[in-house]
């Protein structure tokens, strides 16, 4: 009966180390840092001329990881509700349009699954690209669209950083 007491023992001490161990390693290689440069991340757009919006990905994991980037929009309200008169009215997110810039190749693409939105990077390497927001043809003046840009890990399989980007659509004929 003692020797399956100690090998009992023995067996329930180690295992707890074992997935503490494990789980460190997994939350190591899915940490990284998504910020808008300078934390400009409300901007205005005026008429047909995009607005460009510099972000840095920074891998902050502990191996070489491979991010996909992509934008969706956000599912809350943004902007500020001074501008309304009446506080009860609920301000709407505007529908805009999306493009990304790929920092290695320069390329531009507005589909997410065009492979144009990865890039892989060494542990604490920090990359800056752009998105570049437009207001569509219909959208009301006066009026604000948010968008939550998301870093996802392919080795997690989940997003592991965001952020989100205000936009203003003013009247073009008051610039």
């Amino acid at each position: 009966m003692k020797p399956f007491t100690i090998i009992l023992f023995t067996f329930l001490s180690v295992l707890p180390l074992k997935k503490q161990t494990y789980f460190n390693t997994t939350i190591q290689n899915c940490e990284a840092t998504l910020k808008v440069v300078k934390d400009r991340n409300a901007k205005s757009v005026f008429g047909d001329r995009p607005t460009k919006f510099d972000l840095t990905l920074t891998n902050t994991s502990a191996s070489r990881t491979t991010f996909k980037i992509y934008t969706e929009k956000s599912k809350e309200s943004c902007g500020k509700n001074s501008y309304l008169k009446s506080s009860s009215k609920k301000l709407q997110n505007e529908d805009l349009n999306v493009s990304f810039v790929n920092p290695t190749t320069g390329k531009t693409s507005q589909d997410k699954s065009s492979g144009l939105n990865e890039f892989t990077l060494n542990a604490g390497e920090s990359k800056t690209f752009e998105i570049f927001v437009q207001a569509k043809e219909d959208t009301p003046y006066y009026s604000w669209g948010c968008i939550d840009v998301k870093a996802e890990s392919a080795s997690c399989n989940s997003i592991i950083a965001t952020t989100k980007l205000s936009i203003y659509i003013p009247d073009p004929t008051e610039e």
